[in-house]
């Protein structure tokens, strides 16, 4: 998208007076351009680009894209000139002179410039007096998700027709206490639409005495709350916009405590405000309700006594999608005309089950002509339809509790922004006689092979242009001629390429911002020449090593790439600094190191890891355990950690000592514990860990027939996993919020614990290759919530033939 594209060129531009590949700099106005880009990612920030799609401001978008890449490769043109140009004089033995461009590249860059500096101001400013840019993006994302859902005298949502219908038994059923019933799940999917469906029922209307619906979102006042709620409920509020907050929530108390009410409060963002709230709903014991909408999975949780009253929202399927969109273009009263039922159905699929994204498209195509040769090219070209999704899952992304699955991946890792308003995003080459190689941006090779065939490397080198290579295809084990003659290359992934000799081109490619291949030498000390680069990835293939393998030592200039952010060099050792200042200011993620690179020094100096893998290979002449936790209390930010004996050995009574709860960041949220052999009645000080959230025991992290796990309360955990260890016996623990749980490989376990069955949060206990006793345990763990009414419980059993996740 164009914010991704400005947000790129701005660190460009930051990063030009202090690139060690220009010597000399002209004067070129880049303050002017940097504040003309400043101006742009303040002004893609406004709700109107953030919370929907048009016409005009897709277009809008697309040529701020279109200028600002254009800069941007005419600075990093520019910039690899003076380094090839750099090169070429140190080559012939001449350094001691800066180097110096000629005049008329100079003059393009100067002129460039200026143009796109005379650009932005036109359309920035032309723009700012006919765009709606004043509201905020909670505001605006609330505003629209009542638009399309709200009309309580026409509108009927579509496709929850069985979920309406629990939820009206919930809120009419025959208990006298108060109770709160959760709505959850993602923006735009149809809490507010789901929660007004059952609010303005006359069934439910005539059960309760009195009842409001407040919406509450992001920004709130109490004060406001307590008011929205007093003029739906309560005639006699005349004067008391003039009270306090707590006088009001006193007037509001004594006015509920008689009646049975229903109060929705939809939009909730936190649990803070919730429990604020709840303090002011007398439980009169007359059946009264509170609906409780919200984004935060944790605020659903914390807000209701058991797990009957939560709903998680679905996405729809396939023909509720079609029926959403059909009903949205013509209305209930007309049929869609049969020559745009299959373009149709095709759109509705791609919007991908998000009711909100279906209602926008669909407004879209009422407005346009309605003809099979328009919703064709919409179901095909997807410009329509994508852009609603990516919007408001955008929006999603930026909301509080929102996740994304960690995956070592450069499309998971963010540094590839697919764009989907263009047609097609990369080039495939999969086949022999590929055409456009030469005039393609970005490259996916889905055969390795082809790199054998001169015709294709000889189109790949004169594509000169391209800014992305990624080799997707099967492992190739054999080397293969690997094309690296791309100047601007950014993003160069060749995991599936095995390399036997380090590819020195590599360093020449100084715009590389994403390097990721396979490799089991040692890097040389030129990969520091890379400086813009942000993820180093390199795996090792499989071979036979002697017993404890070999030490794999990075190069000391490693520390000099400030830029890093994702470093993953497998079973390597990261060297201590030779310079006191040293330090990886951007690194987070930090994986497959040795035990041995886990110093003062090292961690250290690395303050804002997150993310930790530590990979040990025990030798036969280990002579004392490792202490590999010691210094873990310098990563104050570090959230998850991972510690791994690559080859445990079963004699050895410690690999690791125990340490203590004190060396251990309290920011951490993530353990995997792999062969370390830990007794169990270390779980107790693991439990300590009060933010832990996921914790995965594998190939005998822990040690011992028994686990008496009564004094472990893991107050956060959600996550529990438990494979191939010699575990007999488990007595429970509190795990108040635990959601899955996972044993795996264990076959000497006959029992789960009868009171994991007390936890309402639970959503799957999933068994592979585990002792049929323990399958039977887990299927009566089920049986008894099903039989209390909780039939959320899902049991998943599988064997070694099926595939691990």
């Amino acid at each position: 998208m164009a914010y991704a594209a400005v947000i790129s060129l701005r660190k460009t531009i930051e990063g030009l007076p202090y690139s060690p590949l220009i010597s000399s700099l002209p004067p070129f106005p880049t303050a002017s351009a940097y504040k003309e880009v400043k101006l742009l990612e303040q002004f893609l920030q406004r709700p109107v680009f953030t919370s929907g799609s048009s016409e005009r401001v897709n277009a809008l978008e697309w040529q701020i894209r279109e200028i600002v890449c254009r800069l941007q490769d005419v600075l990093e043109s520019y910039v690899l000139k003076q380094f090839l140009s750099q090169s070429e004089t140190i080559h012939r033995g001449r350094t001691s002179y800066p180097l110096i461009l000629s005049r008329d590249l100079a003059l393009e860059v100067k002129e460039e410039i200026d143009f796109f500096v005379q650009k932005v101001q036109v359309i920035v400013r032309a723009e700012l007096s006919n765009l709606s840019l004043t509201e905020d993006d909670d505001t605006v994302v609330s505003s629209r998700t009542a638009e399309v859902f709200l009309d309580r005298k026409k509108s009927k949502i579509i496709g929850f027709d069985n979920e309406l219908i629990n939820l009206k038994i919930l809120l009419t059923r025959d208990t006298r206490d108060l109770e709160v019933v959760s709505i959850f799940g993602m923006a735009g999917i149809g809490k507010t639409a789901l929660a007004n469906e059952v609010y303005i029922d006359p069934l439910v209307q005539q059960y309760f005495d009195c009842s409001a619906f407040v919406p509450i979102g992001q920004k709130y006042e109490v004060r406001k709350i307590l008011l929205g709620i007093l003029a739906q409920t309560d005639c006699g509020i005349d004067g008391t916009h003039a009270e306090s907050s707590e006088e009001l929530s006193k007037y509001l108390c004594r006015s509920l405590e008689d009646m049975r009410y229903l109060i929705v409060l939809d939009d909730i963002w936190n649990g803070k405000l919730w429990f604020e709230l709840k303090r002011f709903f007398p439980n009169n014991r007359k059946g009264s309700r509170i609906v409780l909408t919200t984004r935060l999975e944790m605020v659903a949780f914390y807000a209701t006594n058991s797990r009957k009253y939560l709903h998680r929202m679905r996405f729809l399927n396939e023909n509720e999608s079609w029926h959403l969109l059909r009903e949205t273009v013509f209305g209930k009263e007309h049929s869609c005309p049969p020559q745009l039922e299959k373009a149709g159905k095709k759109i509705a699929e791609k919007c991908e089950g998000l009711p909100l994204a279906i209602i926008e498209v669909g407004k879209q195509l009422s407005k346009a002509e309605r003809t099979p040769e328009y919703w064709n090219e919409v179901a095909l070209a997807e410009k329509k339809i994508q852009f609603s999704i990516v919007q408001t899952r955008k929006f999603q992304s930026r909301a509080p509790g929102a996740k994304l699955k960690p995956v070592e991946s450069i499309l998971s890792l963010g540094t590839c922004v697919l764009n989907k308003l263009g047609k097609k995003f990369f080039h495939v080459v999969d086949h022999y006689a590929n055409q456009g190689i030469e005039s393609q941006l970005r490259l996916c090779i889905h055969n390795n092979g082809l790199f054998g065939i001169k015709d294709v490397y000889q189109s790949m080198t004169s594509s000169s242009d391209a800014c992305s290579l990624l080799c997707v295809g099967p492992h190739h084990p054999y080397p293969v001629p690997m094309c690296l003659s791309f100047g601007v290359l950014k993003i160069l992934d060749a995991l599936t390429i095995r390399f036997y000799g380090f590819p020195i081109e590599v360093v020449k490619l100084v715009q590389l911002k994403y390097l990721a291949f396979t490799y089991n030498g040692k890097l040389p000390a030129s990969i520091s020449k890379l400086k813009s680069l942000q993820y180093l990835i390199v795996r090792q293939y499989l071979t036979i090593l002697p017993f404890g393998g070999r030490r794999l030592y990075l190069p000391t200039e490693i520390w000099t790439m400030q830029e890093l952010k994702h470093l993953q060099v497998m079973g390597s050792d990261l060297p201590n600094p030779s310079l006191e200042d040293a330090c990886l200011p951007n690194l987070s993620t930090l994986l497959g190191i040795s035990a041995h690179s886990c110093t003062k020094e090292v961690l250290g100096r690395i303050p804002n890891l997150t993310r930790l893998g530590i990979q040990i290979g025990l030798t036969l002449d280990v002579a004392e355990p490792l202490c590999c936790f010691d210094h873990l209390r310098y990563l104050r930010r570090l959230e998850s950690l991972k510690c791994i004996i690559l080859n445990p050995n079963p004699g050895l009574r410690v690999v690791v000592p125990t340490p203590p709860i004190t060396v251990f960041p309290s920011s951490l949220k993530k353990l995997t514990l792999s062969g370390l052999g830990f007794p169990w009645e270390y779980m107790s000080t693991i439990a300590k860990l009060r933010n832990l959230e996921v914790l995965k025991l594998r190939c005998h992290a822990f040690r011992g027939p028994v686990w008496n796990a009564y004094d472990c309360q893991f107050l956060q955990l959600k996550f529990l996993l438990l494979e191939d260890i010699d575990l007999e016996s488990w007595y429970r623990g509190l795990f108040p919020w635990l959601e899955r749980l996972i044993i795996r490989d264990c076959y000497k376990l006959k029992r789960i614990p009868l009171g994991i069955k007390k936890i309402s949060s639970l959503e799957m206990i999933e068994l592979v290759d585990c002792n049929p006793s323990l399958v039977s345990s887990a299927m009566r763990i089920a049986e008894e919530q099903k039989s209390t009414g909780d039939d959320y419980l899902q049991i998943c059993i599988k064997s070694s033939a099926d595939v691990r996740t």
